[in-house]
C-alpha cells in the first residue's frame, strides 16, 4: 500500500519504515520470495526501483504511531485531515516513537 501511495503521489527518494523484519528483508533482497507472496514482493521491488524508494526496518517499540494509524484507518476512525492536523493522542505517540528511535 505504501508503494502504491508513493507512486500515485509521484514521490521520489522516500523511506518506508516497517517493524516487519521479514517484509523489509524480502523487499530489499535479491532472493526469490516464497510463491505465496511472490507477486506482492515483486510489485514492491518494482515500485522501489522506479521511485528510488528505500526500505528500513525499525523496532516495534519505535513504530507505535504507524501501528495506531493503520488500526484507526482499518476501523475507518482516522480523520481525513490527519496528515496536516494530527490528533493529540497521535502527536504523543509520535514523540514517544522519536524518543525510542534515539
Amino acid at each position: 500500500m505504501a508503494c502504491v501511495m508513493i507512486n500515485g503521489l509521484g514521490l521520489k527518494d522516500v523511506e518506508v519504515e516497517s517493524d516487519n523484519k521479514q517484509a523489509i528483508s524480502l523487499s530489499v533482497s535479491e532472493l526469490v520470495p516464497p510463491w505465496k507472496i511472490r507477486a506482492v514482493v515483486q510489485d514492491i521491488r518494482h515500485f522501489a526501483n522506479e521511485g528510488k524508494t528505500f526500505f528500513q526496518w525499525i523496532r516495534r517499540s519505535a513504530n507505535k504511531l504507524a501501528h495506531e494509524i493503520a488500526a484507526l484507518a482499518l476501523r475507518q476512525k482516522l480523520p481525513c485531515n490527519w496528515v496536516v492536523n494530527l490528533p493529540f493522542p497521535l502527536v504523543s505517540l509520535l514523540e514517544n516513537d522519536m524518543n525510542e528511535s534515539l
